[in-house]
């Protein structure tokens, strides 16, 4: 069996996102890494109420691997607000749509 992940497709880039506690340095913060990938499969979900067979055809994945992309990020979100960490928006395994 491979570990080679298909690459997911996504709209566009959110670059220089960062999200952190109010009034804590970031050099005094830990932080959690949130893919592209990621957050446009919690985009396309949670946000736009798509189905999540519906997100998995648009990000080029199947349904079972956006449910997991989709719980790993929900995971990582919860961690980061209930212990105080910086949330960062970056890498992920995914190419941008072209139109």
């Amino acid at each position: 069996m491979s570990n080679h992940k298909k690459c997911r497709f996504i709209e566009k880039e959110y670059c220089n996102h960062v999200f952190k506690p109010k009034s804590i340095p970031m050099s005094q913060l830990a932080s959690i890494n949130i893919g592209h990938d990621e957050l446009e499969a919690l985009k396309l979900v949670d946000f736009e109420h798509m189905r999540q067979s519906d997100a998995a055809k648009k990000m080029g994945v199947s349904s079972a691997t956006i449910q997991r992309i989709i719980e790993a990020a929900r995971e990582k979100i919860i961690r980061a607000l209930i212990e105080g960490h910086a949330i960062i928006i970056e890498g992920g395994q995914y190419k941008v749509k072209s139109d």
